[in-house]
């Protein structure tokens, strides 16, 4: 059961979060119109793929279960519902916290030897949208929000970094 919950989280909570932090930036209204973005798509695809690697390194899943749910959850991608992008990013900062739905992830990847590229991209459109509500630095707020220290999450605190750059 644990596993499923971190499952639901960490990739499928996370890709549906991180469709809304890029749309915001890129001025959409609904998450559909991200998520069928040819641009951003492949993204979140990825994102998604990166922490469903890592969840399945971490807990077992019945395989026939597992392909449901990801055909569950890829389904998802093509449906055109109107999802306000505005919901889906309200209490940013308790989702870009330590152990939430970006960074929970990236660090059980990081742990199981798969680089969380598109995670750290998800995050930083997050830190982005942050930054423009409350302009703290970048590096405050993974500090302060994400939790991570410059030294001892050296990786993630500089692969999300080097994403914000990107934006």
């Amino acid at each position: 059961a644990e596993g499923r919950i971190y499952r639901k989280v960490y990739v499928g909570n996370m890709r549906h979060t991180m469709a809304a932090f890029i749309g915001v930036i890129e001025g959409l209204t609904y998450i559909y119109e991200s998520q069928q973005d040819p641009r951003i798509r492949p993204w979140l695809e990825k994102a998604f793929d990166e922490a469903h690697q890592a969840i399945k390194a971490t807990y077992d899943f019945d395989m026939s279960e597992d392909k449901y749910w990801v055909d569950y959850m890829q389904e998802k991608l093509n449906q055109d519902i109107k999802d306000p992008i505005e919901r889906v990013i309200a209490n940013p900062e308790l989702k870009l916290g330590p152990s939430e739905r970006f960074i929970g992830p990236a660090k059980l990847c990081l742990k199981k030897n798969i680089l969380p590229m598109y995670i750290a991209k998800g995050t930083a459109y997050g830190l982005k949208y942050l930054q423009k509500k409350d302009q703290r630095s970048i590096d405050e707020l993974l500090a302060e929000v994400c939790g991570l220290n410059k030294e001892n999450d050296f990786v993630l605190y500089q692969l999300i970094k080097k994403q914000t750059e990107l934006i």
